[in-house]
């Protein structure tokens, strides 16, 4: 769009010095048969179309540069937010297994794993996901009825360290700022990584201490959590953490 419109002020210029220059040219050929006073008024004429041209020129040249430098501004702005993007994949993907590994470990526990529950959670993303469909989830897929708490050893830690990375690369969340016009919720990806962290710091609720040793309560509240977490994880993986930045940017970009 801004590009037409500096097309048609550069026309629009060219077609008036073109003009002038016309008129210029038919006075000069009939120079010879025009009185004094008409010559008078050609030779101002020519002043004030050497102004008009010596303007015209300098106003050109001015808009001709000033796109550059705007187009420079933009594809430098473009490349920075490449990298911020770029920076954002690397570190969730750097740290996505610490999470797994937990999903894997309280999953088995109860009888199943990671697979089984995507792929029963995927069952649903055609309709609307509440929280209770994690609850649901959850307990579809239970097979064990063991008892309703879990050693976590480095677990509890692994999580700190994950909601820190999450809040470490705040900043760059920005950057997945959906911007295409038909797109309603063009704060999706940001919503999803606060989310997780959220979700995240409210595990730690549900960690008890017994004989030195750390556990993690699994109770309804906390079926809902773990599985909105896992749910949320791998839809980030999935649409941002894995996917190809060129991709990535057409679904973000218009």
């Amino acid at each position: 769009m801004k590009d037409k419109r500096f097309i048609i002020m550069v026309g629009s210029i060219l077609g008036m010095i073109f003009f002038l220059f016309f008129i210029f040219c038919v006075a000069t050929v009939f120079n010879s048969s025009l009185n004094s006073e008409t010559k008078d008024s050609l030779n101002l004429s020519i002043s004030l179309f050497g102004l008009l041209t010596t303007f015209g020129g300098s106003l050109l040249g001015a808009l001709i540069a000033g796109l550059f430098t705007l187009k420079s501004i933009e594809k430098d702005r473009h490349n920075k937010k490449i990298e911020r993007i770029l920076d954002l994949q690397v570190n969730l993907l750097f740290n996505a297994d610490s999470l797994l590994k937990m999903f894997n470990k309280i999953f088995k526990y109860k009888g199943f794993d990671t697979q089984k529950a995507q792929i029963k959670l995927k069952e649903y993303e055609d309709k609307s996901i509440t929280t209770s469909t994690f609850v649901k989830v959850f307990n579809d897929l239970e097979t064990k009825s063991l008892k309703n708490k879990i050693e976590f050893k480095e677990e509890f830690e692994n999580v700190k360290n994950y909601i820190i990375l999450l809040e470490s690369q705040a900043s760059y969340f920005s950057n997945l700022m959906i911007q295409k016009n038909e797109v309603k919720d063009k704060t999706y990806y940001i919503n999803l990584l606060f989310k997780l962290k959220q979700l995240l710091k409210k595990i730690e609720e549900y960690k008890r201490v017994e004989n030195n040793k750390e556990h993690l309560i699994i109770n309804t509240n906390s079926k809902k959590v773990i599985m909105h977490c896992f749910y949320l994880h791998y839809t980030l993986n999935d649409e941002v953490s894995n996917k190809d930045i060129n991709d990535l940017l057409n679904q973000l970009e218009d």
